[in-house]
């Protein structure tokens, strides 16, 4: 197999079972490894086998939450700010703003989108710098939201213009009042697909997946659910970006890629897969719906596209043993005490 590997074929056209022996292979070879696990059919498989070689396996299970590792998707990003990488910063921040607020719609108003995730980095940058490292949560996000009031646009006033706070809060938070609410509207609803789910907070106001001390042999499992796949593309975004800026390295396994939104470091990844040393595997039912999100062009990044018909039976493991969702309760930041 070459770095990067497209493998294409209708349900039932034999890709998982292409794939399989990749896996097997790299668990041979103590190989880290990031598995898009929509039909928990690699899960079933391989994570016991992974568990008796000495893997650390991480879940992060967006059917059944009660069956996942807790998964804090501004973790990183805090360890990142405490350790003054601003650069890092912004580019987490940035991709996670895109993730939850945009649509690639033609019927979207970027507009209101790009407002909203620019509101979003602000409070995320505030909640960064005031609150205490157990409040460092997306529901603290929500809470500053709840209660939006002068004490957020106070305390953008005392600060320099060309703060990133500043720069990125101060046009909604001194917009007309109309603009403004239009605005923590969008917000308010894109943020509500998974804060009104309580199990689902728990898992995103937990952080047993560490990304910043990654050390030990690991092997990350993400079963998607179709509405909440920009989570799915959250954390794949942030496990490149560590392999980016550390000396860590781990191979991506996508199947049934197609049923992702659209992952905006996708090219990023297959173009530089030499240069970091690792081996992107995906696979997607159909070229057409592909190309229609990624453009006619994307396919000629890849180094080997394999069409799949070899119809081979897959034989799926029956390994039921999943992490338990711990049920600790989330502390969220109080915009009132900012000053």
């Amino acid at each position: 197999m070459e770095k990067t590997n497209l493998f294409i074929g209708k349900s039932g056209s034999g890709k998982t079972s292409t794939l399989f022996p990749i896996v097997q292979n790299l668990i041979s070879n103590n190989e880290n490894m990031l598995i898009l696990d929509s039909k928990e059919e690699y899960y079933k498989t391989y994570s016991k086998k992974l568990k008796e070689n000495g893997y650390n396996v991480l879940v992060l299970n967006l059917k059944e939450a009660l069956k996942s590792n807790g998964y804090n998707p501004l973790a990183l990003t805090y360890y990142y700010y405490k350790n003054n990488n601003q650069e890092i910063v912004g580019e987490l921040l940035n991709n996670l703003g895109h993730s939850i607020f945009k649509e690639e719609s033609i019927n979207s108003d970027p507009f209101w989108e790009n407002a909203a995730a620019d509101y979003f980095t602000s409070l995320t940058l505030t909640l960064f710098k005031e609150g205490s490292k157990d409040e460092i949560n997306i529901g603290s996000i929500l809470t500053m939201l709840s209660k939006d009031n002068d004490n957020f646009k106070n305390y953008l006033e005392k600060l320099d213009p060309l703060n990133p706070i500043y720069m990125s809060g101060s046009s909604t938070a001194f917009a007309p009042y109309e603009t403004k609410t239009s605005i923590l509207s969008v917000m308010r609803q894109k943020l509500n697909t998974y804060l009104m789910n309580p199990e689902l907070l728990k898992i995103l106001c937990n952080d047993e997946f560490n990304l910043s001390d990654l050390k030990e042999k690991t092997a990350i499992f993400i079963i998607g659910k179709n509405n909440l796949n920009n989570l799915a593309n959250t954390l794949i975004t942030e496990v490149f970006t560590l392999i980016k800026y550390t000396n860590y390295k781990i191979n991506f396994i996508l199947d049934n890629f197609d049923t992702l939104p659209k992952l905006n470091i996708l090219k990023e990844m297959i173009d530089n897969s030499s240069y970091y040393n690792i081996t992107v595997y995906t696979a997607i039912k159909d070229l057409i719906e592909m190309e229609s999100i990624y453009g006619k062009f994307i396919f000629n990044h890849f180094d080997n596209i394999i069409n799949v018909t070899n119809n081979q039976k897959l034989n799926i493991g029956n390994y039921e043993e999943y992490p338990k969702l711990k049920d600790n309760k989330a502390k969220y930041f109080d915009i009132d005490k900012l000053k």
